[in-house]
């Protein structure tokens, strides 16, 4: 009886120490797929993002030989590596693709654009299916009310995703208003510098609360940003247990063509 019962407590202290839930991670994958909707890392903080209905650009900087071309352009701010004038002509058709951003970046765009009013970064609809929300993003890098983070939300027969992209930003108290949100996705950048590290990413996923993380921003020497190397697979780890899954992509695209 005293084997039993020795064995039963070993049991319950290895069932008990499995509750806490490690992250699913996704490595050397370029697209994630969220329902229906393919999320593809194209480098740098370049996505795309596509349903059935939409295709959607974030900091179109990055690009494909061949690119689709957009229905949706939405971008942080006017940096060069985000807001791309010569880019963003190559997946834009002038009738069709709606183009948000700040004034900064819209007023070097032609076409169907809409600004939003940096120091009122507010909502921005089109339509039942495609929402983007603005909100801060800003480090010493970034000027306060000048850049944005984005938060896409895309209504799936009725079932709405919403994906966030960070845009270049620090740890800065204005995430704690997304916890509300329940993200699927946060797009965040990890490179240092210009952006939060490795280690604020982390700190940022566990007060913002997604279903899953994509780290992006980093390791873009190839897309002539240099200084921002960053080891992803540390972001998984600190991550243990939150219950936040990983995907770590690689980028579609290998260096900026122009």
């Amino acid at each position: 009886m005293k084997y039993i019962a020795l064995i039963l407590v070993v049991s319950i202290l290895l069932v008990g120490g499995c509750t806490q839930k490690d992250p699913q991670v996704t490595v050397y994958k370029s697209v994630y797929q969220l329902g229906d909707i393919s999320i593809t890392w194209l480098g740098h903080s370049s996505f795309e993002i596509k349903d059935s209905d939409s295709i959607i650009y974030t900091d179109p900087y990055v690009l494909p030989a061949q690119p689709d071309t957009a229905d949706y352009i939405f971008i942080s701010h006017a940096h060069f590596d985000h807001c791309s004038p010569d880019q963003v002509k190559k997946i834009q058709v002038k009738e069709i693709t709606k183009i948000v951003s700040t004034i900064d970046c819209v007023r070097n765009l032609t076409g169907r654009t809409f600004s939003l009013d940096p120091g009122q970064l507010e909502f921005a609809g089109f339509d039942n299916k495609v929402k983007v929300t603005f909100y801060n993003a800003y480090n010493d890098y970034h000027e306060k009310d000048k850049g944005a983070g984005m938060l896409i939300e895309l209504n799936e027969s009725g079932v709405v995703r919403k994906i966030y992209h960070a845009g270049d930003t620090g740890l800065i108290p204005d995430f704690s208003s997304l916890a509300k949100e329940k993200i699927d996705v946060l797009l965040i950048p990890i490179g240092g510098k210009y952006t939060m590290n490795v280690q604020e990413a982390a700190e940022a996923a566990k007060i913002i609360k997604p279903k899953v993380v994509i780290p992006m921003h980093y390791n873009s020497d190839v897309y002539g940003i240099s200084g921002i190397s960053a080891d992803p697979n540390i972001l998984a780890q600190i991550l243990k247990g939150t219950g936040i899954d990983a995907a770590i992509l690689t980028p579609l695209v290998k260096t900026v063509s122009y």
